[in-house]
């Protein structure tokens, strides 16, 4: 508008848009007002037309690009969603590969879900080091992600690359006799990767601490035959569930694997966190789903939750609250903690745990939200 109307050069358009954006104001923006001004009227414009321009240009600071960036960020977005609707797979494959960004990764990996994609692995014989995408559905399933054993926690690089090594050169493995047979793993990796089913597939339905145990056993046996390393374990240690409650492993194996997996992965392969505690979100009297939050704007609401980002923030008083965006099994919802709310509660903000979460449901121009009155931790 500055070179259209004003006459500006574009050297100097761009400055004022600096100033304008910055809110720097002073003696520099009323310089450039007079400027504009004045090459106004040179072009014939009146003073109360030049004024309303001249407002509408300074409300620019409210959020101000330059035409460039945000160009480039359209052809992002444009891209990101034509790859998301038409290889799903592989765009969540690669989002997961880069780290996600304002989510954690338990996030994306339900989305992956609610996408109608399968989610698969860690596994010894399909995994690479990165996530990757497999377009192999159809109307039920729309794609595999599989996962990569970069999730895996406490994995050294050094076991990863023995593992893809190993394979790339003799093929898939049969059985677990077969993997220990033919790649030599430190107990820190072998106790990293059975907890997260890496070798489910080919452990004959063996539970995983079961793995882990006949995998240390035999780089125990090769450690007293002087064929590996001086520090293998003589018996398998205690890891994932199995820490943390071992009198149950036998009773409910299957439910401790999923305890052990989530340590190991940060999320579930086949089902959401919440299900680790369902017990206490079944007890939750009239829960609503996130999904159905829409139906249930103006009325005080009731949910269960997972943690997954967290913007603290300053009202012009100095006071602290939060935005804090939660996950059911059906969605990601936003909800806001106002100052009074946030003191009350903000100890509990700061870890990965199942929040029970009331509060009052509005509609702010079609965003929902709910304005959270009061929190509980799961368990």
């Amino acid at each position: 508008m500055a070179v259209a109307l004003a006459g500006f050069g574009e050297a100097d358009a761009d400055k004022l848009r600096k100033v304008i954006a910055k809110k720097a104001g002073g003696e520099k923006l009323k310089a450039y007002h007079r400027q504009f001004v004045e090459g106004c009227r040179d072009n014939g414009a009146d003073d109360e037309t030049i004024n309303k321009i001249w407002e509408m240009m300074l409300s620019f600071d409210g959020y101000s690009f330059c035409k460039p960036h945000s160009a480039s960020y359209a052809m992002v977005s444009f891209e990101s969603a034509y790859l998301r609707v038409h290889h799903p797979a592989e765009f969540m494959a690669a989002v997961l590969s880069n780290q996600g960004g304002f989510y954690r990764p338990h996030a994306y990996v339900a989305e992956a879900r609610r996408m109608r994609l399968s989610v698969a692995g860690p596994d010894a014989n399909r995994s690479r080091w990165k996530y990757c995408g497999i377009s192999d559905g159809g109307e039920l399933c729309r794609g595999t992600v599989v996962v990569g054993l970069m999730a895996v926690k406490g994995l050294s690089a050094k076991g990863a690359s023995a593992i893809l090594e190993e394979r790339g050169r003799g093929g898939e493995f049969k059985s677990l006799g077969d993997f220990s047979a033919h790649v030599r793993l430190s107990r820190d990796d072998i106790t990293a990767l059975c907890p997260a089913g890496v070798f489910d597939s080919i452990a004959g339905g063996a539970p995983r601490y079961l793995q882990a145990r006949q995998l240390l056993g035999a780089s125990a046996g090769r450690a007293a035959k002087g064929q590996s390393d001086l520090f293998a374990a003589e018996a398998a240690p205690a890891y994932g569930a199995a820490a943390i409650a071992p009198a149950r492993i036998d009773v409910k194996a299957a439910e401790n694997d999923l305890w052990g997996e989530y340590a190991a992965l940060g999320f579930l392969r086949k089902t959401h966190p919440l299900a680790l505690w369902k017990n206490e979100v079944l007890a939750i009297r009239n829960r609503v789903k996130a999904l159905n939050l829409r139906e249930h704007v103006g009325r005080n609401v009731v949910l269960a939750g997972w943690p997954v980002t967290q913007k603290d923030v300053y009202t012009k008083d100095g006071l602290a609250m939060s935005f804090l965006s939660l996950e059911d099994e059906t969605a990601i919802y936003e909800t806001v903690i106002f100052p009074d709310v946030f003191d009350r509660f903000a100890n509990l903000l700061f870890d990965q745990q199942p929040l029970e979460v009331s509060g009052f449901v509005s509609n702010d121009n079609g965003a929902i939200s709910v304005e959270v009155r009061d929190i509980r931790v799961l368990g």
